[in-house]
């Protein structure tokens, strides 16, 4: 935020941080005349409000105290010449500022425009899913699986089904009622009478 100092006789300083610069404008009016001086120094970001002094009663200008990150320094301004000091020698007076919308003079940098995103790509949709037919195998991408042999493949990955007709021979009956194990020759459960199809 931009502060002003009123100096008179038509005189004013502005002050304003921009970034890490301090910029200091000192403004003359008169009659039928506008003159203007300007300048930036390389302050660091401040970590106080800067406070303005009268220098000596007004016979050595005004020195502007600049508190930030890397440490203090006085802006002086005299006779329309603007510099940076260590230190402010003489006698201080504190002035008082006002707070103004914009410093005459002073652009703002612009904003560098962000540089947009990237746009995402879309993701494949998914294959729709085939009607389960019995006796089919049903697939999807990389995984098949069929219900009558109870195999299901996915990827290098193999799981169920029987090996051979051999060992399908030997492969154990289900009650479908109870889960019991049954004999191929059996017309009921043994365990809890349900009727073997």
């Amino acid at each position: 935020m931009p502060y002003r100092v009123d100096l008179g006789a038509g005189q004013q300083v502005y002050i304003e941080q921009m970034g890490t610069d301090t910029a200091v404008v000192v403004a003359s009016s008169g009659p039928g005349q506008q003159q203007q001086a300007s300048s930036r120094f390389a302050t660091g970001q401040w970590t106080k409000e800067p406070k303005v002094y009268l220098l000596d009663g007004g016979r050595n200008g005004v020195a502007i105290k600049i508190v930030a990150i890397q440490g203090q320094c006085f802006i002086q301004v005299f006779q329309g010449q603007i510099s940076v000091q260590t230190t402010a020698g003489g006698d201080l007076q504190e002035m008082k500022m006002t707070y103004v919308d914009e410093t005459p003079g002073i652009r703002t940098p612009p904003m560098r425009p962000m540089k947009p995103m990237e746009p995402i790509e879309p993701m494949q949709p998914m294959e729709p899913m085939q009607p389960m037919q019995m006796g089919q195998p049903m697939e999807m991408g990389d995984m098949s699986m069929n219900a009558n042999t109870m195999e299901m493949h996915m990827g290098n990955m193999h799981m169920g089904g029987q090996g051979n007709s051999s060992a399908a021979a030997g492969a154990k009956n289900f009650c479908t009622q109870c889960g019991e194990p049954v004999q191929s020759t059996d017309k009921f459960c043994g365990s809890c009478g349900h009727k073997l199809s």
